[in-house]
């Protein structure tokens, strides 16, 4: 573990791309497996963590990489095993009554020369992946949010909660208000709740992409 936190210490405060580092420690941690539990959710944070202090992205925003391996099990699998399938033949184990793994050989030199060049190629995959189906999809959706919530504005000036809640309505019933929702927007007139429901239909429901302006 003193090697482990000295190798990527080295690697962050390094001019690499960030994907790498990011790739080298989060998966060198869950290879190392050092506690009993909670190591994989540890390792997919950890992902997240190394790409924010490389500034991968801008600080207010989480780049969702973990949601793609997530949604990706195949993928995800593929990558644990190009170590994993290989050194499980090495190790020597016992496994008792009460599920408790007992290593019997040294294998602490199976993990210090790791080569993580397929890892570390298969993760630009998944920050490329990331960025075409969740992050560009979510920067999309709330510029058209932004757009639908100015025009609103125009109709009638509600609070943010109110704005939240009808946006929320129209876009779970398809386009439409629910009638069954009138008296939560008692304020509304029937033609200002008409003219809301046409900017988030327009606005958000079928709106077109604005994926090329991220290019």
């Amino acid at each position: 573990m003193a090697a482990f936190l000295d190798t990527i210490t080295r690697m962050v405060s390094s001019d690499c791309n960030s994907v790498i580092p990011a790739a080298v420690w989060s998966f060198a941690f869950v290879f190392i497996h050092p506690f009993d539990d909670g190591n994989g959710r540890i390792h997919r944070y950890l992902m997240h963590h190394i790409l924010a202090e490389k500034n991968f992205c801008p600080r207010n925003i989480i780049f969702p990489v973990s949601a793609v391996l997530y949604k990706n099990a195949a993928k995800y699998d593929m990558m644990l095993e190009r170590f994993s399938k290989k050194l499980l033949p090495l190790v020597e184990y016992r496994l008792d009554d009460a599920g408790i793994l007992t290593v019997e050989n040294d294998t602490s030199d199976y993990y210090r020369y790791i080569d993580f060049t397929g890892i570390v190629e298969d993760f630009f995959e998944v920050i490329e992946e990331t960025l075409k189906t969740e992050l560009i999809p979510e920067l999309d959706y709330l510029l058209a949010w932004d757009r639908a919530r100015e025009k609103m504005r125009s109709v009638v000036d509600l609070p943010e909660q109110k704005a939240l809640q009808i946006i929320m309505f129209i876009q779970q019933n398809h386009g439409r208000f629910p009638n069954n929702r009138r008296k939560l927007f008692e304020e509304l007139t029937e033609e200002e709740i008409a003219q809301i429901t046409e900017i988030v239909r327009a606005e958000i429901l079928e709106r077109k992409s604005d994926s090329n302006n991220f290019s």
